[in-house]
């Protein structure tokens, strides 16, 4: 049973650190040097780079037990992205690949990916001040049938 806490998302937490883990162990330079287990802002804070984000998109369900989960890479720029312009499709790639394995179903035995619902989109993020981010989000629901608050 996975038990909610106002602090943090455990599920989201937990993802991106297996995802970071896994994605640094399968390249010889770094792929993820930080992570987030929820939605923020990325220029607003000081943050390394490539960044890693796993939050909750929407929940539904009797008790929303069924829920999008969003994976966003962020690359530091348009030369990190020329630099390893191979990099943002490995990791797409790597991330489904490592979410269907039977290492994520004995690490996250409560959750249930739906992997027929797995969507990538590449793209830029493009703040008002100018900065350039790279990115990809990848999109999926997982179950969590035994999540609980009380």
């Amino acid at each position: 049973m996975t038990k909610l806490t106002p602090d943090t998302d455990p599920t989201c937490r937990l993802i991106a650190e297996y995802l970071q883990e896994r994605l640094n162990q399968l390249s010889a330079q770094t792929v993820v040097a930080a992570i987030r287990d929820h939605d923020a802002f990325i220029a607003a804070s000081n943050v390394d780079f490539p960044l890693l984000q796993v939050y909750r998109g929407d929940s539904r369900g009797r008790f929303l037990e069924v829920s999008q989960i969003v994976i966003e890479y962020y690359l530091l720029d348009l030369i990190a992205y020329w630099e390893r312009a191979g990099l943002i499709r490995f990791v797409e790639v790597a991330i489904a690949q490592l979410l269907d394995k039977s290492e994520f179903d004995q690490r996250f035995e409560k959750v249930r990916p739906y992997l027929d619902t797995l969507r990538s989109q590449r793209g830029y993020l493009r703040m008002p001040s100018g900065e350039v981010y790279p990115n990809v989000k990848i999109t999926l629901d997982i179950a969590e049938p035994e999540v609980k608050v009380i």
